[in-house]
């Protein structure tokens, strides 16, 4: 039998999510009104959980791919992450927010044997609207590179965008 912190980590429910149904189901009287359903936010966070659990549910798998430069005891600097091997890569090329994979099921040459396509998504608030400037202009270009070898990229504002 699965628990629920089982269940909820597989399904990218975050803990809170969790802590605030189980106050629900305990405050559920017959003599108390219901409880007030907030509408989700259209910032960063909100969007990424948003996009983490309709992929889950599409039988994905995304993680954050977070990069960066760090320096080591001797001061020296110690780049991380994908598109990062360089500065001057990085402004070329920026990792998307999320990575991961999608499974495929090709046919008929390979029938029944599943395959995984490199999912990676550019988490961005509800109302974000494409500039061409900036930031943008690398990440837009990893989208295309990933795309460009068979992969699936791309900006993603809320559900709908996996």
């Amino acid at each position: 039998m699965t628990t629920l912190a089982e269940w909820s980590s597989r399904w990218n429910v975050p803990p809170a999510a969790i802590e605030e149904l189980a106050q629900l189901i305990k405050d559920d009287s017959p003599d108390k009104p219901p409880p007030t359903v907030r509408q989700p936010a259209d910032g960063e966070k909100h969007v990424k959980q948003a996009v983490r659990l309709e992929a889950s549910q599409k039988g994905c798998r995304l993680w954050p791919c977070n990069s960066g430069v760090a320096f080591n005891k001797n001061g020296q600097p110690v780049r991380f992450g994908l598109f990062n091997e360089s500065a001057k890569l990085n402004k070329e090329l920026k990792c998307p927010d999320l990575i991961g994979i999608r499974p495929v099921l090709i046919k008929p040459e390979y029938v029944g044997r599943v395959f995984g396509v490199f999912l990676a998504r550019e988490i961005k608030h509800g109302f974000w609207k494409y500039t061409g400037k900036g930031r943008e202009v690398a990440q837009k270009n990893a989208c295309e590179l990933i795309i460009s070898l068979g992969g699936d990229a791309g900006f993603a504002t809320g559900p709908g965008t996996i």
